[in-house]
């Protein structure tokens, strides 16, 4: 079994309290002890400076705030990781290995009510990458809840429709180290599709070790058929 650290830059720890000693900085504790809260760069400020210290107790308040959501509330936020490239495979009917590839690329939010928005790139096998589809994963921190969009046909990174909407109001049916993630009413938009069948309904598991996501599982249902479920690992991961 792999061992995973709780805290994977435990030096930075060490390293910023002896700076902050030795330039005499002003450490602010806010609602926490001297040995108790989180250790950043905006905890440590200039005495000199009222302008810095506006800066640094906004900083440290917003960040005492996730982080105190994500003990109580279980906050996905805190323990989001899906940057990069991942992969999933299965056999199909005729015994041949299908894949389906997710990248993740994060972006400025194109709207401001979000906290985090990641374009996504939908590969599957032996698709070119101009056919690739292009998704637009919405984070709301306020709510705990993300979205996905579709993108525009002729601007590709543009989000255009609501397509589902997902909270983590499920997490505790998996244990401690697994948040879910279930579709909220189905689709948003159009319960219906044009051809008549009802849109999925989906669902997500993030599986974490520590404080890295391992694995996470897309499962996909709608009405008269069996459902799928893929699980992806990140491509390079040994």
């Amino acid at each position: 079994m792999r061992q995973v650290p709780q805290n994977p830059l435990g030096d930075y720890l060490g390293l910023s309290e002896q700076a902050g000693r030795d330039l005499g900085l002003q450490r602010l504790n806010l609602g926490c002890t001297k040995t108790s809260g989180l250790v950043c760069a905006a905890r440590f400020i200039d005495h000199g400076s009222e302008i810095a210290k506006r800066e640094a107790i906004k900083s440290m308040s917003s960040l005492e705030t996730v982080t105190n959501r994500g003990k109580e509330e279980r906050l996905f936020i805190a323990r989001a990781a899906l940057l990069g490239e991942w992969i999933s495979a299965h056999r199909d009917a005729a015994g041949q290995i299908q894949t389906l590839q997710l990248s993740f690329h994060a972006r400025l939010p194109t709207d401001s009510k979000f906290g985090w928005e990641y374009v996504v790139v939908r590969k599957e096998s032996g698709c070119r990458d101009e056919e690739a589809l292009r998704l637009v994963y919405r984070y709301d921190e306020t709510l705990d809840e993300f979205s996905i969009w579709s993108a525009d046909a002729r601007e590709m990174l543009t989000a255009e429709r609501k397509l589902y909407r997902l909270d983590f109001g499920r997490t505790e049916r998996h244990g401690k180290d697994t948040a879910v993630a279930s579709g909220v009413g189905g689709a948003v938009e159009d319960e219906e599709r044009e051809d008549g069948e009802s849109r999925e309904d989906i669902e997500f598991r993030f599986a974490f070790a520590g404080v890295s996501l391992e694995t996470f599982t897309l499962e996909t249902r709608s009405a008269g058929r069996l459902s799928i479920c893929q699980q992806f690992v990140r491509i390079g991961r040994h």
